[in-house]
């Protein structure tokens, strides 16, 4: 499950990257840009988890091994997050 939880939070730092680069077009009606705010904090983004839980950290392996220890009974109150793109595939 942490292997997993790495690939989904390499993949979702991915597409915030894909998603900024100012070469790509993303759409051909002129509509305007919406900024989803995302708050993370040591180990956690905020607007996914129920509470904030003040993890010390000062590397990434402390992140490992918080989520290790912690990861089975904070994912059962994670909250789905949801983005919509219009006119891709």
């Amino acid at each position: 499950m942490q292997s997993r939880l790495i690939r989904y939070e390499s993949l979702f730092a991915f597409v915030l990257v894909e998603g900024c680069d100012s070469n790509t077009q993303t759409s051909d009606v002129d509509q305007p840009v919406e900024v989803i705010k995302l708050t993370q904090t040591g180990c956690q983004f905020l607007e996914t988890e129920s509470e904030n839980f003040r993890f010390k950290t000062t590397q990434a392996d402390d992140c490992k091994k918080l989520s290790s220890e912690t990861l089975e009974k904070r994912k059962s109150s994670f909250k789905p997050g949801f983005l919509f793109v219009e006119g891709r595939d």
